[in-house]
This record gives structure tokens, sequence and C-alpha cells, in this order.
């Protein structure tokens, strides 16, 4: 077995992260639940699947991100372009990128960062959060 080699659970992980990437404090543990698997496998499937390309970044889609950076308030527009490039990789992604905000000023909770996603999820801002295999 290579490392391109797919299985079952990495197929079935990647559908599913391609589908939707949960918007939660613990994603990973989401799409475990969901494939019925142990969570330390959906994260090692995972990091496979980004490993050998066949994910190439998690982030949200804007229809317009340039209007949300240029328009939004000072939160948002980091929020923004934080969650558009790449979400870090790991069990709580979105509690990293409030880490990054509070880097550069911006305090907020991954909390925060998760509700302003489900926000903007339901208004249309972001059509969605997946994973992008090109």
């Amino acid at each position: 077995m290579n490392d391109f080699d797919l299985t079952e659970l990495d197929t079935r992980v990647l559908a599913e992260l391609t589908r939707a990437f949960p918007v939660s404090e613990s994603p990973y543990c989401d799409v475990a639940g969901v494939l019925g698997a142990a969570e330390v496998d959906v994260v090692n499937s995972a990091e496979k699947l980004r490993e050998i390309g066949a994910i190439t970044r998690v982030a949200a889609v804007f229809p317009d991100a340039a209007r949300v950076i240029s328009e939004g308030s000072q939160t948002d527009a980091s929020i923004a372009e934080l969650i558009s490039s790449d979400l870090p990789f790991s069990e709580h992604p979105f509690a990293e990128v409030a880490a990054e905000l509070a880097l550069r000023g911006t305090q907020v909770e991954g909390a925060d960062v998760i509700a302003r996603i489900g926000e903007w999820l339901a208004d249309g801002t972001v059509s969605a959060v997946v994973a992008l295999t090109h």
C-alpha cells in the first residue's frame, strides 16, 4: 500500500469534508459521529488526505469576500480573511483562528468565530465551508 491508496474511511472522510466542513468547536469529532468512526481515525485520515494533496485546503467560500473585507468591521474583515484562505489543521480550527486574531490584536473566542460563520451561512455571506480538492 502506498501513500496514495485510499482506504474506505479516507474516501468517506473526503466525501464528507468536501460536502460540508462542520462549523463547530470539534468538527472532526462531528464528522466521526456522522461516519460512525473514531475521531482519531478521522483526524488521521484528514491529515493523510492533506499530505497527498487530495485536500488542498479547508476554507469558507464567500461569494463576495472583498466586500466583507472592505465594508465589514475590522473583526469581520479579519475573520473573513483567515477563514477564506485555509483553516488551521487541528482538532479545534476555529479556536486557532481566534488565537491568530488575538495575535493580531483582535480579541474573540473560538465560539465567536463559529457564531459569526453561522450568521454568514444563514444570510448567504458565506455559501459553504468545505474542503477543497483543487
